[in-house]
């Protein structure tokens, strides 16, 4: 599968965040990624994306908005 079949659900600056989403994904077997997207010298600057596949998109958002993180 392509990067561009993927789409993010959730994104923040905190990891920790993130990667608590990822992992209520997994328990509900929706693939997903983490996309860091922070500058690897100034790590205040860019984002951490949680990447789903485009089909699975409504599913974890639901997931993610239930989550209240």
């Amino acid at each position: 599968m392509m990067l561009s079949d993927w789409v993010s659900v959730f994104s923040s600056t905190q990891l920790h965040q993130v990667e608590l989403l990822k992992q209520l994904l997994d328990r509900e077997n929706i693939p997903c990624i983490i996309l860091n997207r922070r500058d690897s010298f100034y790590i205040t600057i860019g984002e951490i994306d949680l990447m789903v596949p485009r089909d699975q998109a409504v599913r974890a958002k639901k997931v993610v908005t239930d989550s209240a993180l």
